[in-house]
């Protein structure tokens, strides 16, 4: 079943920034990655900047040089060593204090187009950086560069459109056209060909993660791809409640939760066989293009849209870095949010959070305190449930406009809110 998850507090839950109320430089955001003081680098379409939860730091500040701190920045990692890396014009680190600019031609690097990068270890100390561009992989590490392409090696094709690390320490790597390829070592890579949702088998991966299971999501234009190691399945339009194929992210939070960013869908999140939707239809997500997306210490979700800036996104309230503690406040355990959209004329949504698995009511009561309907009645899990009322009494029967009462009871507590039913 597809639900929407509005909050009890938009304030509270999202926050929104864009080039005209913040210090992004550009509202087309593609990386959002976090260093070890829970700082956002958010990279965009003119340069970087870093978010410490109160005020902005543009790259240019810190001496980005690519397109005189201007450039667009596909890619930012951090190695164990604390080095950024950057996807940009070329591929650029920062040890904070000195910049390293890599350009085709004067060093290994195959192409001047860097699309994305994995580390484990630092580049420095024995680790690997990988590097995903146009015209080649690249491994840089200690002992120097090596560069894989279509003529050393077993890749499938040159153009390396993401990477992720596995568990295990298996780089994985999405091949434009070829579907996603292993590294087994040396120059040995295993390719995978990605199930196709219909007659036109795009076969590209635009962005990779692994759950604690250790088993593969793809996010690909014809669908989420899952593969456990040994069979793949792909949930598309036409066999799953997911509202759209065209995936360009996707993140596994704590809980095991799988959270896609779509191309005209926004936000999706499949909670074992549930589907929900966040959209700009349903929620403050300022458009339905989420090109990125992210997931902080906090649980708190930074969507990068493809033109209207920064969303972040938290169920019980955002998080930020620089005013959150070590470890996150502990939510709120029997809670009744606010119904949205409020005032409604067809129908409205009420999410409702309970500590633990409990026997619950929900009933609409009218402004004389008759109970009209009762929308949920029963023994239900612990955790967030939304539930849709059409406005109409337990007989279906259309009500007129006015004030109404949500009530919620459950192991001995109470909790009401207030809604407009506007005709």
């Amino acid at each position: 079943m597809l639900v929407a998850r509005p909050g009890p507090g938009w304030a509270q839950e999202w926050l929104l920034f864009s080039k005209a109320n913040s210090g992004l430089p550009d509202d087309y955001v593609a990386v959002v990655t976090f260093d070890q003081k829970q700082r956002a680098w958010i990279g965009t379409g003119s340069g970087f900047v870093v978010f410490d939860g109160r005020s902005w730091t543009h790259g240019k500040e810190l001496g980005f040089p690519a397109g005189n701190g201007e450039a667009f920045v596909a890619d930012l990692c951090f190695d164990d060593g604390g080095r950024l890396w950057v996807a940009s014009y070329g591929l650029l680190n920062y040890d904070g204090t000195t910049w390293e600019w890599y350009l085709p031609n004067v060093t290994p690097l195959p192409h001047s187009f860097v699309n994305c990068l994995a580390t484990f270890g630092g580049a420095g100390f024995g680790g690997i950086v990988w590097v995903g561009t146009n015209g080649g992989l690249v491994k840089v590490q200690r002992g120097g560069w090596t560069v894989y392409t279509t003529t050393n090696s077993e890749l499938p094709a040159d153009w390396i459109a993401c990477l992720k690390i596995a568990p295990d320490r298996m780089l994985w790597a999405g091949v434009f056209g070829h579907g996603v390829v292993r590294h087994e070592g040396g120059n040995r890579f295993t390719q995978y060909n990605l199930p196709s949702s219909g007659p036109y088998a795009y076969n590209s991966a635009w962005d990779m993660a692994f759950d604690q299971e250790g088993h593969l999501w793809v996010a690909t234009s014809e669908g989420l791809v899952h593969f456990d190691g040994s069979a793949w399945r792909i949930f598309t339009v036409y066999n799953s409640p997911i509202p759209d194929n065209c995936l360009y992210c996707v993140e596994v939070d704590a809980e095991g939760s799988v959270w896609m960013g779509t191309d005209a869908a926004g936000l999706v999140r499949r909670k074992g066989e549930q589907w929900e939707v966040w959209s700009a239809s349903n929620s403050p997500l300022p458009e339905n293009t989420v090109v990125s997306l992210a997931i902080d210490r906090w649980g708190n979700k930074w969507l990068g849209t493809g033109s209207k800036g920064l969303a972040i996104f938290r169920e019980g309230g955002v998080i930020l870095g620089a005013g959150a503690q070590e470890s996150p406040a502990p939510p709120q355990q029997f809670v009744l949010a606010q119904n949205y959209p409020n005032p409604f004329t067809t129908s409205t949504l009420v999410r409702f959070t309970l500590e633990r698995m409990a026997k619950a009511n929900l009933t609409v009561y009218d402004a004389q305190g008759h109970a009209v309907v009762t929308l949920f009645s029963g023994t239900i899990s612990a955790g967030s449930h939304t539930v849709s009322w059409d406005g109409r009494n337990r007989l279906g029967e259309a009500l007129p406009s006015g004030l109404y009462t949500c009530q919620l009871t459950a192991e001995g507590q109470a909790a009401r809110v207030k809604m407009v039913l506007v005709r």
